[in-house]
């Protein structure tokens, strides 16, 4: 096993980055077995006579209704058991419920094995952002998360090797089928070379590194007493919803609107998703910490930049008749928009204290795969059949990604002003007595 020396303040512990390097593949996993089913949406669409509206459902809001309704259990076991075993277990678990949609014979069964994928995958992200920020200090932690999301990388390059190659040659049950392969394999690797770090060894603040798990009711107390966190939980899943619609729907958006093959379309996923998603958050990361060295309010402003700028990328990128600008400019649109993750997950670490990270981030991680990965492309499919017409992918995609854009960047203006107040008001409270004694 490798094992983690006792992180401080000032440095990462030793075996943090072998450690975010399994989790970030284990994120990788987390993505192919996601995203697996967008590529191959229309051949699932036409064998089984699906509308919109039942594909939106299938790849959106059934996987994120279990993963938010299992995110809050599996939220408490983080911040009470060994981490890197239940880690290990998830990835277990995601990927053969994977191999179990690639044998559906029905609309039903398929369903019901892409809940069990949701329900298994509420597990990854909290547990790897709960020992990431016991490998990782606070200042390193936004370029922890976006190293994290790499992973997306990885899984784009999984999707195009594994998923379009195997769907074009063998059909879509062999794509999911050889999809499950990668995560039951490393959750192997997990379980046998992962330790546990030391719970809140990282930690700056007097008493935050408590010894005694968090309920669930004295948890979500603390959650809503920090109004900027709140804010996070808007702009996290308004973020999600952003990129999960464009990403559900880029395969069919591509092959109806441009007349691309899937293995195309795949390839057009795989460098948007994979390449410039992963680029936007490792590059988005790194920018937030840097920028935030000296006021951390910086972190959610540029939250706020790169959201906005999105904006007129996804309309570029959805309106435009050619397929060169749409898909040049779908690549910038993904930059843009992943690199706004670390910005909300990295802030969330910091603001929420070591007991209840795990059910901090599963609830994040909760909502923004109900309301950001579930809504967001069910959104798009249910806009799409009410508009109807040749274009109507085109103008739904443009409305949902612009609409959840706005709301981001403003959820991130308010998120910035309440850091700002809170420690103002912190400010006035240590003033106080210093003027009362003179």
């Amino acid at each position: 096993m490798v094992g983690a020396e006792q992180a401080s303040p000032d440095r990462a512990a030793r075996g943090a980055w072998y450690a975010l390097t399994i989790m970030l593949l284990v994120y990788s996993c987390h993505f192919l077995d996601r995203a697996v089913l967008s590529l191959v949406a229309e051949p699932v669409r036409k064998e089984f006579g699906l509308s919109d509206s039942q594909l939106g459902m299938l790849n959106g809001f059934a996987f994120g209704l279990m993963f938010a309704v299992a995110g809050i259990p599996i939220g408490l076991l983080v911040d009470r058991i060994n981490r890197s075993r239940l880690l290990a277990c998830m990835v277990f678990l995601w990927s053969s419920a994977t191999a179990f949609c690639g044998l559906a014979q029905s609309y039903l069964a398929l369903l019901t094995g892409r809940m069990a994928v949701g329900a298994a995958e509420a597990g990854g992200a909290p547990t790897s952002l709960s020992l990431m920020s016991d490998y990782f200090p606070p200042r390193l932690r936004s370029t922890a998360v976006g190293f994290y999301y790499l992973g997306n990388a990885v899984g784009g390059l999984m999707i195009f090797l594994v998923g379009s190659r195997v769907a074009a040659q063998y059909g879509w049950r062999a794509a999911l089928l050889v999809a499950a392969v990668p995560g039951i394999a490393l959750a192997v690797v997990a379980f046998a070379t992962l330790r546990e770090p030391v719970r809140g060894g990282t930690e700056t603040r007097a008493g935050s590194a408590s010894s005694e798990p968090v309920g669930l009711i004295a948890a979500y107390r603390q959650i809503a007493s920090n109004r900027a966190l709140l804010y996070l939980f808007g702009a996290a899943p308004l973020t999600s919803a952003a990129a999960s619609a464009a990403g559900a729907w880029l395969p069919p958006f591509f092959m109806r609107n441009h007349g691309m093959h899937i293995s195309g379309a795949g390839l057009v996923l795989a460098i948007a998703g994979g390449g410039f998603g992963a680029l936007g958050s490792t590059l988005g990361g790194a920018i937030a910490d840097r920028v935030a060295r000296k006021d951390a309010t910086r972190r959610t402003g540029f939250g706020v930049c790169v959201m906005l700028l999105a904006i007129p990328a996804l309309l570029g990128a959805t309106l435009s008749v050619a397929n060169a600008p749409a898909i040049g400019l779908t690549f910038v649109s993904f930059a843009l928009i992943f690199a706004a993750l670390p910005v909300s997950f990295g802030s969330m670490l910091t603001l929420a204290s070591p007991r209840v990270r795990g059910v901090t981030s599963a609830t994040m991680q909760g909502v923004s795969n109900l309301l950001g990965y579930g809504l967001g492309p069910l959104g798009v499919g249910m806009l799409s059949d009410a508009l109807g017409g040749a274009n109507s992918l085109r103008y739904a995609l443009a409305i949902v990604s612009t609409v959840c854009c706005l709301g981001a960047a403003l959820c991130f203006v308010l998120a910035r002003a309440s850091i700002r107040a809170g420690r103002s008001t912190m400010a006035m409270s240590h003033a106080i007595p210093c003027t009362r004694s003179a």
